[in-house]
């Protein structure tokens, strides 16, 4: 998606679009800008994880793409706007459970010569999308996946104890660490996002650790069991074959000296 969100952002046909002060209509032909500016949304745009794609020309027009005909609409549109333009054409990731459902991922577009800004461009990724991806991380069978926001807040996953004191707990880039919850322990591994600020929490339960390390600790024993086995075979038979010669030259003294001189 920020590969997706990059590639548009400097896009020359978007550029174009962007720079012009009296934007074409939608009407005036298949070639106008604002209709090769949508067929580039059309592109980029994924309906199984994006709910939609948007862009907010500061030339007036906006440009968008969704599976219904008209753009969506949030109450919380210019507070959007803001956060994109504060981080000055870096990506940026928000947290809209309360008010879209989903996670807004925004970029201020800026004229690749002058830097002005040209408008913001905006899609919303579904949080059906994270929960597919969460599904296929190995956390064990009882395990569970937890995404927290820059400011701890839920994204992904349930409320628990580990929630409600994130502001105690993770305090690190990454780090793991044991918890109690409901008399259960469990092993706890987390990871901060750089980019966005976000943190990754995975909760294994101890015992299923324990159970997963069981076969390696078996397997272990049986061949250190083994090695010893094979040690003592090896040492037997060097015995027997570094030994033979001094018991044939002892045994043929012995016959020297009673005599014996065959």
């Amino acid at each position: 998606i920020y590969s997706k969100l990059e590639y548009l952002a400097f896009n020359p046909t978007v550029q174009e679009e962007l720079l012009s002060k009296f934007p074409e209509r939608e009407d005036e032909g298949y070639y106008s800008g604002s209709r090769k500016l949508t067929r580039l949304l059309v592109q980029m745009y994924n309906s199984k994880d994006m709910r939609d794609m948007e862009i907010y020309g500061d030339n007036g027009n906006e440009y968008f793409c969704a599976l219904q005909n008209d753009p969506l609409r949030f109450s919380n549109t210019g507070d959007l706007k803001e956060k994109a333009r504060e981080n000055k054409g870096a990506i940026t990731c928000i947290n809209d459970r309360e008010v879209s459902g989903d996670i807004q991922v925004l970029k201020e577009i800026r004229d690749t010569l002058s830097m002005q800004s040209l408008g913001v461009l905006r899609t919303s990724i579904r949080l059906s999308a994270l929960e597919r991806i969460s599904q296929n991380v190995d956390f064990a069978s009882s395990g569970k996946m937890l995404l927290l926001d820059e400011n701890n807040k839920l994204i992904l996953g349930e409320e628990s104890q580990l929630t409600r004191k994130a502001d105690l707990l993770f305090i690190n880039w990454n780090d793991s660490f044991k918890y109690t919850i409901d008399g259960i322990s469990y092993q706890v591994v987390y990871q901060l996002s750089q980019k966005t600020g976000w943190k990754t929490i995975g909760i294994i339960p101890s015992g299923e650790i324990t159970k997963s390390i069981m076969p390696l600790q078996t397997g272990t024993a049986v061949m250190l069991l083994a090695g010893l086995g094979l040690s003592l075979v090896l040492s037997l038979i060097m015995s027997y074959i570094m030994g033979r010669p001094i018991k044939n030259t002892v045994g043929a003294l012995k016959r020297f000296s009673n005599g014996d001189f065959t």
